[in-house]
């Protein structure tokens, strides 16, 4: 639900994938990454943002990459991404609140499409999700250096 959502908007935060992205060399060249900064792709685009450079989406771009393949990998890399946002938060401040929003309209349209046709499974997801926020409150990952604890079943050969 939440990718097909986030597709619909253009210039947004969550299109923005530490997955694969490519940057303009003027911007690279005068961007620092601060150390304390894990989330780089979510700081390159917001900082970029500030410094008014543009953002575009190649649509028909595709990569392979894995997802977690087990219910706890899942959770913690949510729990991770969400963590995410915290961060840009303490650093950028509420300005950046509209890189993250995705109208309502386009979610509950999306929600609308999968339950019909994943009646079963999109119930268990959002009960899912409503799990991860709830945890969420209370979690706080710690990393050494500059990364996170791997995740193993998102690194298995494509």
């Amino acid at each position: 639900v939440w990718d097909e959502s986030k597709r619909k908007v253009d210039d947004s935060l969550h299109n923005f994938s530490a997955r694969i992205y490519a940057i303009r060399k003027d911007y690279y060249k005068n961007v620092v990454i601060p150390e304390e900064i894990i989330c780089e792709d979510q700081y390159l685009y917001l900082r970029s943002k500030e410094m008014g450079f543009k953002f575009a989406i190649a649509k028909n771009a595709e990569i392979k990459y894995n997802i977690p393949d087990n219910l706890r990998d899942y959770i913690k890399q949510s729990l991770r991404f969400m963590q995410y946002d915290d961060i840009m938060y303490e650093h950028f401040g509420n300005k950046i609140a509209k890189y993250y929003y995705i109208a309502s309209k386009i979610k509950r349209l999306t929600l609308v499409k999968r339950i019909l046709m994943s009646p079963f499974y999109l119930p268990l997801s959002l009960v899912l999700q409503l799990y991860i926020r709830l945890k969420k409150k209370n979690y706080r990952e710690k990393f050494v250096g500059n990364s996170w604890e791997l995740i193993s079943s998102t690194k298995k050969k494509i």
